[in-house]
């Protein structure tokens, strides 16, 4: 898990190479901000108009295992709001929001299971995230593609 510090910084994570930290340049090319010192917030990199949350009636949506973000999906693109981040301001444990990104000009699509704490939504904890690693490929929520899997031999 990643504590997001209470600040105006919050955490920074590459989603695509797994580094966190406190500063953008300490997370080069990262992907997801979740911040805030008086209520939580989820920005993304303004690297493309493509970078979003995926949309679930105007709101940062509190996706169930199993649904499947992917191309077929609706963002929310650029940053949060007070109306976008409704649902995580008001607490969710081990929710789960579904993300588009780019990476190296690919687009990837991720799901990230985080606790936020309500009635500000903070603190929040990003508790494990997950993306399929071939470009413009759809992944269930909760998943991990096979090929990402480890498996030992007994």
């Amino acid at each position: 898990p990643i504590p997001v510090p209470v600040t105006t910084s919050g955490v920074y994570l590459n989603l695509f190479t797994g580094v966190s930290a406190v500063t953008p340049g300490g997370a080069t090319g990262w992907d997801f901000n979740p911040w805030g010192s008086t209520t939580a917030n989820f920005w993304v990199a303004a690297t493309t108009p493509l970078t979003g949350f995926v949309d679930s009636g105007g709101v940062i949506g509190n996706l169930s295992n199993g649904e499947v973000v992917g191309p077929a999906s609706t963002f929310l693109t650029g940053n949060s709001s007070a109306t976008t981040m409704a649902t995580w301001r008001a607490g969710v444990t081990n929710g789960n929001l579904g993300m588009r990104f780019v990476e190296g000009g690919s687009t990837y699509y991720a799901w990230i299971n985080a606790t936020s704490v309500g009635t500000t939504g903070l603190p929040v904890t990003i508790n494990s995230w997950c993306f399929d690693n071939t470009p413009d490929t759809a992944i269930p929520v909760g998943t991990t593609p096979v090929s990402l899997q480890s498996f030992s031999i007994d």
